[in-house]
């Protein structure tokens, strides 16, 4: 699983709810992007009484691996306090683009339109469905880019978004010429080291997960224990 994730892209989520980061979690490890970011600024801490970034990095933990149906648990989340200290971050671990998600605004690149951007390392800036992407967002960003809507409705849900824009980037590296640009063995080991279960623990499932395992034992032969054990050692 770690060899197939893809290196060199992740997504920053600023001040948004659990639900919504729930289900972007949720699309980007089922398509095989292991990092997110999130940011929850001073000001979204102070004025939601009851905020999610207001609760202790073990309780925000428990509810999203609950909501994602525990796809948290197998990726690589990063806390900033600031989008400012968020990018800096990103910059310094070899991002080389910062691409920030708006509306249809002057100077926005339509997603399907040829770029090279989605080749490149890049990270995606996608904010709250009620105040959109700060302005220190926006002022950071190295481009913006908008999804071309025909509709009647309003907008699309921010996790909507999320989904459009990972399958195109993945879609566009994919087809390029160097094609796809998957984890390096280092990054693969670090996964490991930092996500899988220490001492030969069994994996943590989800129950829907869980059962699927326990009908797969059984169609394979063998004890729960040894089953758990491939797993743990796959």
């Amino acid at each position: 699983v770690l060899s197939q994730r893809h290196t060199g892209f992740t997504l920053v989520l600023e001040n948004c709810r659990k639900e919504n980061i729930a289900v972007i979690a949720r699309s980007a490890e089922c398509l095989g992007v292991g990092r997110l970011h999130l940011v929850h600024s001073q000001t979204e801490r102070a004025e939601a009484r009851y905020g999610f970034g207001r609760l202790s990095p073990t309780e925000k933990q428990a509810k999203l691996s609950r909501l994602s149906k525990s796809a948290t648990d197998w990726l690589e989340l990063h806390e900033h306090a600031s989008m400012r200290a968020c990018v800096e971050c990103l910059r310094d671990s070899g991002t080389e683009c910062v691409v920030a998600t708006t509306p249809a605004v002057q100077g926005a690149l339509s997603l399907y339109e040829p770029s090279d951007w989605p080749l490149r390392h890049t990270a995606i800036l996608l904010g709250s469905e009620a105040a959109g992407l700060s302005n220190e967002a926006l002022a950071l960003a190295d481009m913006r880019v908008t999804i071309p809507q025909r509709g009647m409705t309003q907008s699309l849900n921010v996790a909507q978004c999320a989904a459009l824009v990972i399958g195109e980037v993945l879609r566009r590296r994919s087809i390029s010429d160097a094609g796809e640009i998957l984890y390096s063995a280092d990054e693969q080991r670090a996964a490991a080291s930092a996500l899988l279960p220490a001492d030969g623990a069994a994996l943590r499932l989800h129950n829907k997960a869980f059962s699927k395992a326990v009908r797969t034992r059984g169609q394979l032969g063998g004890t729960e224990g040894e089953y758990f054990g491939y797993l743990t050692e796959g």
